[in-house]
């Protein structure tokens, strides 16, 4: 069983992701980003790799522009959540 959840700063999905992990240990929660993100490669690194100042991302997915994890939030993604990561352009987010 696997949940496919939108990524922003973070909250949700490290709430959905304890939640889910407390009553199905074995279930795999991804992350669901637009492009620009680029959580993957952080969360295979084990560490932060974004640049600073924080950005915002030019999508039409405008709840989610955040470019970057919040530092409260990031140790659980990273602990919990799948390495991979589903990432989609602005049309492809469009068409879904």
């Amino acid at each position: 069983t696997a949940l496919p959840i939108s990524v922003s700063g973070g909250g949700l999905i490290s709430g959905i992701a304890i939640a889910a992990k407390s009553l199905k240990p074995n279930i795999k929660v991804f992350a669901a980003e637009p492009r620009g993100k680029e959580l993957e490669k952080s969360l295979r690194a084990g560490e932060r790799l974004w640049p600073n100042p924080p950005q915002s991302l030019e999508t039409v997915a405008d709840g989610i522009r955040t470019q970057q994890l919040g530092h409260l939030t990031w140790p659980i993604v990273r602990d919990f959540v799948e390495k991979t990561v589903f990432t989609a352009n602005d049309d492809e987010i469009i068409e879904a």
